[in-house]
């Protein structure tokens, strides 16, 4: 059985097939599907009776009822054994994504997913939602493999907040999680990663223009446990409505403004963030949050006008407002290519100012 780009979607029957969305999976049904108007347990036994592994993954990418049904079968049909997940390339979809996943028999001892979908190629350059790996996609991915703790996910432009919320929801054990070039993904992921991913200790965020640097810094009060934290070309290029959400509106309240929360962040990156993204996302994080714990803060090269460096010691040395010193052990300045220019030293403990160009 070859794979298919137009196949019915996994329901529980024929008669309850719902219209085709953003996936691979498409309606190409006879008037009469008969075989799907069998129950799970006679497929399944169909399903055992085939010889090579390589028709089960066929099977599997038939439909999204047929992949779950041979996900349920994959212990005892496969023997591959995998601690994580690594795919790549421009004409990632759904169903290399199956095909992948059933093919790991030890679901319980993957730990790791990491998908890179490069811009490349007729699939991607195409815009329309065939050849694409959809949140459908992610659903599969965490159904099966419950346990991860690290999740990466880099140019799925067609994976939305949907997609986030599952793995939020359904990966208890997450730790760390980096998403960069995915353009659909808004502060409604953060909403759902602060009420679910309670042990998320790792974030890293590139090119997600949904997220404004206000939704980072309430994100960081709400979740105080996070330990590092890296951004990379954010910018504010879309304009926060008022009432877009809830946790980039009153995180910042005047409440919670007026008592400084603690947090446990030990590594802030951020590189080639826009000037004004920087300077906000810097005085928003000094005014509310106290980071007693930060040992690294490195900032790389940003677009548009530099930021005062002179400023930058300012806002981030001893605070006089209050009893005792604070201030930042080790802080970075890079150049847009790295380059590390000058040092300066100031008073404070290992306080170091690398001096990118201006």
């Amino acid at each position: 059985m070859s794979r298919s780009n137009y196949l019915i979607r996994g329901d529980q029957r024929c008669s309850s097939k719902s219209q085709p969305g953003h996936s691979i999976y498409r309606l190409k049904a006879q008037s009469q599907d008969l075989i799907n108007c069998l129950p799970d347990d006679c497929i399944c036994d169909i399903f055992r009776s085939l010889d090579k592994p390589k028709d089960l993954k066929s099977c599997a990418t038939v439909c999204w009822r047929w992949a779950d049904l041979v996900l349920s079968l994959a212990s005892e049909l496969f023997k591959t054994e995998k601690s994580s997940l690594v795919l790549k390339g421009h004409d990632l979809d759904d169903t290399l994504l199956v095909s992948n996943v059933i093919d790991i028999s030890s679901r319980n001892s993957v730990r790791g997913l990491h998908i890179t979908r490069s811009s490349t190629g007729t699939a991607a350059a195409g815009g329309g939602p065939d050849g694409h790996l959809t949140d459908k996609g992610v659903c599969f991915v965490i159904k099966a493999f419950h346990n991860l703790t690290s999740v990466c996910l880099l140019g799925c432009q067609m994976i939305t907040d949907e997609g986030i919320h599952h793995i939020s929801t359904r990966c208890p054990m997450l730790r760390s999680l980096k998403i960069q070039d995915c353009s659909s993904i808004t502060v409604q992921s953060l909403e759902a990663l602060m009420k679910q991913a309670e042990s998320l200790r790792y974030l890293t965020l590139g090119h997600c223009p949904q997220i404004p640097s206000s939704a980072i810094v309430s994100f960081l009060i709400l979740m105080p446990g996070l330990i590092d934290v890296r951004l990379q070309s954010m910018d504010d290029v879309l304009t926060q409505s008022a009432g877009s959400s809830e946790v980039a509106t009153t995180a910042v309240s005047p409440p919670i403004a007026a008592s400084k929360i603690s947090h446990e962040l030990r590594t802030l990156f951020l590189d080639n963030c826009a000037a004004g993204y920087l300077q906000e996302l810097l005085a928003q994080i000094i005014a509310h949050i106290q980071l007693p714990l930060l040992k690294c803060l490195v900032i790389r090269g940003s677009s548009g006008r530099s930021m005062n460096h002179h400023d930058l010691i300012r806002l981030l040395g001893p605070d006089t407002r209050e009893p005792g010193p604070r201030s930042i052990p080790f802080l970075l300045l890079l150049g847009p290519d790295g380059e590390l220019l000058q040092d300066d030293h100031h008073d404070g403990p290992e306080l170091v100012l690398q001096r990118g160009r201006r």
